[in-house]
């Protein structure tokens, strides 16, 4: 590598680190102003234009997240910064694509609120990538790999977040608590079933990323069974168990709802146990 080439590869990884706290900050200050909205008594739901903030952190953690990967030469999800950062970057697509079709304002609010959370994550962890191979990094199977279990875990997080609104407004119903945030919120039937539609669409996806996980890994150097490894087992299981008894079963609501939570959390364990 001569001192050009060097010096642009240093260039764009410093550039993608600042970014990335802009993009996080952008998101943070997008995220205040809703919730303060929707806790006012004659508060309308968001328009197009209050959406504009986290589109514009959209654009920058896209570049960002471009930077990285030039930097790196290689898809940049080797390591628990990259991984949040993507994840992060998932989430807000699926944030714009709920605000585009102007539905279940508090549902938005949930996914930034976890796309600012993930994005805080990426900041803080200390970046010491695992010292793997070039080529274990930078081939189509690492890449199959954790782009089809990032894109699984993102609809699978979504299926925990609307179990967990549906658990919440059932509460609410069950105690007669008419608080003025529940008109932003979709309805138990809409939960369960845009849960269980993001559900068949995301365990198919985790699915394929366990799978091609365990190939791929067989034939990295120093590669062993640990804690992230069965915990995504355990989740799978879960997910299969729900899936299996939604569609033989026909479990619905309350009990649906807990599982999916309990997977995401064991999913999420997964994630977070990917080396630093």
């Amino acid at each position: 590598m001569d001192l050009n080439t060097a010096r642009a590869a240093i260039n764009a990884g410093t550039l993608a680190g600042s970014l990335t706290w802009v993009a996080t900050l952008i998101y943070l200050v997008a995220f205040a102003p809703l919730v303060w909205r929707l806790r006012q008594p004659r508060s309308r739901p968001p328009a197009l234009i209050d959406h504009l903030p986290v589109a514009l952190g959209f654009l920058v953690h896209l570049v960002a997240v471009v930077l990285r990967g030039i930097d790196l030469k290689r898809l940049p999800l080797g390591n628990l910064q990259e991984a949040c950062a993507f994840l992060a970057l998932l989430l807000a697509a699926s944030y714009l694509v709920a605000a585009a079709r102007g539905r279940f304002a508090i549902l938005q609010i949930a996914i930034l609120g976890l796309v600012t959370v993930f994005m805080f994550v990426s900041s803080i962890v200390p970046r010491d990538l695992v010292r793997l191979q070039a080529r274990d990094l930078r081939g189509r199977w690492f890449a199959f790999h954790t782009l089809s279990s990032l894109l699984g875990f993102t609809a699978l997080v979504l299926t925990c977040v609307l179990s967990l609104i549906y658990l919440w407004e059932e509460r609410e119903l069950k105690h007669k608590r008419l608080r003025n945030y529940l008109r932003f919120l979709p309805s138990l039937e809409s939960c369960d079933n845009i849960g269980y539609r993001l559900l068949t669409l995301g365990f198919p996806l985790f699915t394929v990323g366990i799978v091609t996980g365990m190939f791929w890994s067989s034939r990295a150097p120093g590669w062993s069974w640990g804690f992230k490894e069965t915990m995504a087992v355990v989740a799978w299981a879960v997910y299969a168990f729900l899936v299996h008894n939604r569609v033989i079963g026909g479990v619905r609501g309350r009990r649906a709802a807990l599982l999916a939570v309990t997977g995401s959390i064991i999913a999420l364990a997964a994630v977070l146990a990917i080396p630093t």
